[in-house]
């Protein structure tokens, strides 16, 4: 923390990704080892759903799409590194692809 942040209070919050990651290096994980990352999508209609996770598997991930509550869950899955970079870029494309869609990204989690 720089000298101003100190003085004043102001400390850059750790984004989601950043978060997340430092959270499974506390646990013990090895983040530079290659890790199955699953990202989690949530649509209202199937139709929806089933779009995201062909556009998802033609970009190289494992798909899967499911009810989940009075909507659906599409479930994409990759094996890579864990950088906080290539989280963030993941993160944004994923939320373009859910918007565009009508949907909402809900994050990523290991397996």
């Amino acid at each position: 923390m720089g000298f101003f942040s100190k003085l004043f209070g102001r400390e850059r919050k750790p984004t989601a990704d950043e978060w997340g990651l430092e959270q499974l290096e506390k646990s013990g994980a090895d983040l530079s080892a290659p890790h199955e990352v699953e990202f989690i999508l949530s649509f209202a209609e199937e139709t929806a759903a089933r779009q995201a996770a062909a556009r998802l598997e033609s970009q190289g991930f494992e798909t899967g799409v499911e009810p989940h509550g009075e909507g659906w869950r599409c479930m994409a899955v990759k094996t890579m590194a864990l950088e906080v970079a290539l989280l963030k870029e993941i993160h944004g494309e994923m939320n373009e692809l859910a918007e565009s869609l009508r949907g909402q990204y809900g994050g990523w989690g290991t397996l």
